[in-house]
């Protein structure tokens, strides 16, 4: 239900997140109007615009395509990714964390870029058959070099491109992704509705990748050259980089893995939809966020203050947004998947509300990952993915013989909720200036209101005085009226101390700081 809510006071939040990254936190009882940080709101805007394409195109290719198109294109794209990430140096973090790159620094990113996706695609040609008959899917054969092509040609994108992020030039940055989206999704619709074939996922992936690539470079002037000579320098921080992403790949794929040995291509298809729309939460709504925060975190690094004040109205934001998201989104899970998916999709909803609660863990601890990285500690980030990764496989080995795709979501979201709670133990380990007590205060009221609006929708639900979409309606905007309401009472029970809530009065409903 937290879908529905208006994107702008969301914007508008976000950017004065960003804005208080590079000026010092207003009091309560200044109720003056910073300016916000240049091109913030736009960025934000427009990238939140692409992520809702995003799920535009999977309710638009869901109602074109059938839930076994869906898990043949899925374990493709999991076995490309998987041979992707393993020779993923993660060179833009590296470029991101240099405060004065080189040229050579680029050159050698980029180079380094191509020969990981050469040896991928190598990789995935060569393997194509095995892969295609341990997986019990012969259509991978076909699929996996196209797929492989796709990769490289993605691979030869501008690495100018970075400074986008690094400059914090998201107008340009999001111009680039929105675009490439776009073309994307356009290409992939219309041969959808010709051929009616997960072929045109694979058109739609070239035609994006192509575009991207061209792009690339008419939108920065940078043109890289093959280059080698700062390879060490990179390999230095990025090797933990690597390490740390075949974790969090591992961790976000395993379970579709598992579900294609233990059920048909089609229980694929659904428990991917059902776990990119439970995503939402972490992608759609709090993506944006988490882009602008990296950068902004590491050029505060020399000012712990001002650190530990960015990290708590970065995860108070991400509890007000992410909290009742997740929450709401599994509560809606019936009447939304019917409506919305069509009558080839109901297997997903039990599938969508054991992972929407996944989305809990990743408003809490995304913001800390990102400080941590900032900081340096990728290798104590990529120990908490692989631990996540051996957790799931130990246990699901153990029950394997009983493991079904419901099974295999309610896995995923405990050995979540697990690893959540290390990262957050070991960010208070390292960073002494943020506390337990800080960390309760900024997610303790999101919280609360939380729970009180499951409660006023669980109610209604219990009612049934309206059915269909019209029960759908009526449950979003219950759910988001106790929501809101709860939470400005709340905040004025506690003494309206700053946070995310003061920044979005103070713009909107400035008398309620009154």
């Amino acid at each position: 239900m937290a879908l529905r809510l208006s994107i702008a006071p969301m914007l508008r939040l976000l950017t004065l997140l960003l804005d208080r990254a590079i000026r010092p936190l207003p009091s309560p009882e200044d109720h003056s109007t910073p300016n916000p940080f240049r091109g913030a709101f736009w960025t934000l805007a427009m990238r939140w615009s692409d992520r809702l394409i995003g799920l535009a195109s999977t309710l638009i290719l869901a109602r074109l395509l059938l839930p076994d198109d869906f898990g043949v294109f899925a374990l493709a794209s999991i076995v490309v990714g998987l041979a992707d990430v393993l020779l993923d140096l993660g060179v833009h973090i590296a470029l991101l964390r240099d405060p004065h790159p080189q040229r050579e620094d680029y050159d050698t990113a980029w180079t380094l870029r191509i020969l990981q996706s050469i040896l991928a695609a190598a990789l995935l040609i060569t393997l194509a058959s095995p892969l295609a008959a341990s997986l019990g899917e012969p259509r991978l054969i076909s699929l996996l070099p196209w797929l492989a092509g796709a990769l490289l040609v993605g691979s030869a994108e501008n690495i100018g491109i970075v400074d986008f992020q690094k400059q914090q030039r998201f107008d340009r940055d999001f111009r680039f992704f929105f675009t490439k989206r776009v073309i994307g999704f356009i290409i992939t619709t219309g041969i959808a509705l010709a051929l009616g074939s997960y072929w045109a996922l694979v058109v739609g992936t070239w035609g994006q990748r192509l575009f991207g690539v061209a792009l690339s470079y008419a939108l920065h002037p940078y043109r890289p050259h093959l280059s080698l000579r700062h390879s060490k320098k990179i390999w230095a921080f990025s090797r933990w980089i690597l390490l740390q992403n075949i974790g969090i790949y591992l961790e976000q794929r395993m379970d579709k893995l598992l579900v294609g040995k233990c059920e048909s291509a089609a229980w694929v298809g659904t428990y991917s939809v059902a776990d990119e729309i439970a995503s939402i939460p972490g992608t759609e709504l709090l993506a944006p966020l988490n882009r602008a925060l990296l950068p902004a975190l590491v050029a505060q690094l020399h000012e712990p203050a001002r650190v530990r004040e960015t990290y708590l109205l970065a995860l108070s934001v991400q509890c007000l947004i992410g909290f009742p998201a997740s929450v709401g989104l599994m509560l809606v899970a019936d009447q939304a998947v019917a409506i919305l998916l069509g009558p080839h999709w109901l297997e997903a909803i039990v599938l969508l509300k054991w992972l929407s609660i996944g989305g809990l863990v990743a408003a809490m601890t995304a913001s800390g990952r990102y400080l941590l990285l900032a900081a340096g500690h990728a290798k104590s980030l990529a120990v908490t993915s692989w631990l996540q990764v051996v957790l799931f496989a130990l246990t699901a080995t153990v029950a394997f013989p009983i493991m079904n795709a419901e099974r295999i979501a309610i896995l995923r979201v405990v050995v979540a909720f697990i690893t959540g709670s290390v990262v957050l133990a070991f960010l208070l380990r390292r960073f002494p200036i943020v506390n337990g007590s800080d960390i309760v205060r900024a997610i303790i009221r999101p919280l609360v209101a939380t729970a009180i609006m499951t409660m006023a929708v669980i109610s209604l639900q219990s009612s049934a005085w309206v059915i269909g979409s019209g029960a759908l309606i009526a449950e979003v905007v219950l759910g988001v009226t106790v929501y809101v309401l709860m939470i400005i009472g709340l905040w004025r029970v506690v003494g309206r101390p700053n946070g995310a809530e003061y920044f979005l009065f103070q713009h909107w409903v400035p008398w309620l700081l009154n």
